[in-house]
């Protein structure tokens, strides 16, 4: 199962359109907040697709969920969330746990605008950082996640 997962576009629907048509062999997308305009307009360009999203701190019409916990392929678990009533700009500590008390093996947020892949303990953490302002003269990006009962493997892009 290959998933792409991208964050804070915050009106650049180009960028997530850009993601989009980059990844034709994707099973599934995941906005991480901040976008919620964004992805609306490309689930009208390609309702073919599938396009989940958790709401951000910046969505003005908050229509998704806050979390998103879903099924993934080889028995793994997804816990999404922006990010920002976990407090991760500060640390991903908050997240990690709540995903670890979800049964996750996977966690992916957003919000810091930074990207960040790691696993500690038996479980994937994941900032696909912004792909559309990113900070600090960066490059923005977004993040691939290829699920198997294998395991998980994890990869940052940079547009």
């Amino acid at each position: 199962m290959k998933i792409v997962f991208m964050s804070d576009s915050h009106g650049k629907t180009d960028a997530v359109r850009k993601i989009v048509k980059d990844n034709p062999d994707a099973d599934m997308f995941v906005h991480l907040g901040d976008g919620e305009g964004d992805v609306a307009a490309v689930r009208r360009e390609y309702p073919e697709i599938k396009i989940l999203n958790v709401c951000g701190n910046c969505d003005p019409r908050a229509e998704g969920n806050e979390v998103l916990l879903a099924e993934l392929d080889g028995g793994h678990k997804l816990f999404a969330a922006h990010g920002h009533k976990y407090g991760v700009k500060m640390s991903d500590l908050m997240i990690r746990n709540e995903a670890r008390k979800n049964g996750a093996t996977l966690v992916a947020f957003g919000h810091t605008h930074e990207p960040l892949q790691t696993y500690e303990d038996g479980l994937w953490v994941l900032n696909p950082g912004s792909c559309s302002c990113p900070p600090y003269g960066q490059k923005p990006s977004y993040a691939r996640a290829d699920v198997t009962a294998a395991g998980i493997i994890t990869g940052l892009v940079w547009l």
